[in-house]
């Protein structure tokens, strides 16, 4: 048995004298990470980014029912769908609105003519470019005194002028109907009016007795025009243009929109319609004489083309600046 004993030990003892060589384990070097460039395409802005915000204090403004101090855009929050045109002059004015629209935005827009005076010389008016901003100003504040209608201006030099926000709808169509919208289109389509004196007549009368004159060569006159008002006559050649009876324009002379008015006109609806493009539909830009032609003939031959063909230029730009993905 003590051989036996001494044996195992010494086995064991020579298990704890051997060396065991560790093995060696390489370690990778580490992979070098491969950059892939990926083109990416910039998504469609909300807003063109053309529509440069200045640089003042003033439009710090994100509330879209504060008015601003005439004429500076106004910034919104991004998600946000804009009630003022930014482009807009405004004031502190306010016209008076009766009602939200159905779809709390206008589902397209009326063009109409003021035919309105202030043309004398006292007056400034349209003859005179410098009175052009205060003309539109003049007739935001008349609106706002008596209270009756809200509908955009446009003035003769092309600015815009809004006091009210475009989820409210005020009057300014009057008795007038389309297919496809419900009774007086007022509370479904916002009004755009434009300075112009509307339809033009040979002939003027005089202030106290009525007798009627016919305009000198080359003349016409608006319906206001008296024999002591000589400067409230219009040249043919340059301030006016005939027309037949063609689409929406009745025959006749008429006083007409400056290329100002009708490209600032454009530039609205376009906007209008981007702003909000599932509410409001450029077929339901109508003319005052298409939705009242019984009564009305605005804008006639003020604008340069008829509705029908101005409702498809809108439309041809929009997509053209905007196209279907």
């Amino acid at each position: 048995m003590g051989n036996f004993f001494k044996s195992i030990f010494k086995v064991i003892s020579g298990l704890f004298k051997s060396k065991v060589k560790p093995v060696p384990v390489e370690i990778p070097a580490p992979i070098e990470p491969v950059i892939v460039s990926v083109p990416t395409t910039p998504s469609v802005p909300e807003v063109p980014e053309d529509l440069e915000v200045p640089d003042n204090p003033a439009n710090d403004n994100i509330d879209p029912h504060k008015p601003d101090d005439g004429g500076d855009y106004t910034t919104y929050p991004a998600d946000e769908e804009k009630l003022y045109y930014p482009k807009a002059i405004r004031s502190d004015l306010k016209l008076r609105t009766r009602g939200d629209y159905k779809y709390k935005y206008p589902q397209g827009a009326v063009v109409h003519f003021t035919a309105g005076r202030g043309r004398n010389k006292k007056e400034g008016g349209v003859k005179n470019a410098a009175t052009h901003l205060e003309m539109g100003k003049r007739s935001i504040a008349s609106e706002a005194s008596n209270q009756a209608y809200a509908y955009f201006i446009i003035d003769r030099s092309g600015n815009v002028h809004q006091n009210f926000p475009l989820n409210r709808w005020g009057y300014h169509a009057g008795e007038s109907s389309w297919k496809g919208l419900s009774g007086s289109v007022s509370d479904e389509l916002v009004g755009i009016e434009i300075q112009s004196d509307g339809k033009l007549q040979g002939y003027f009368q005089d202030s106290e007795n009525g007798t009627k004159y016919d305009c000198p060569e080359g003349k016409l006159a608006a319906w206001y025009t008296r024999t002591k008002s000589g400067d409230l006559l219009f040249d043919k050649v340059t301030e006016s243009r005939y027309s037949e009876n063609n689409a929406n324009i009745q025959k006749g002379w008429y006083h007409i929109y400056t290329p100002e008015q009708e490209e600032a006109l454009l530039e609205l609806l376009i906007w209008m319609k981007r702003n909000n493009p599932d509410v409001f539909n450029l077929n339901y830009v109508l003319g005052h004489d298409e939705v009242a032609p019984t009564r009305k003939n605005d804008p006639g031959a003020a604008l340069s083309m008829t509705m029908p063909e101005f409702r498809k230029k809108i439309d041809d730009e929009y997509k053209k600046r905007y196209p279907l993905k």
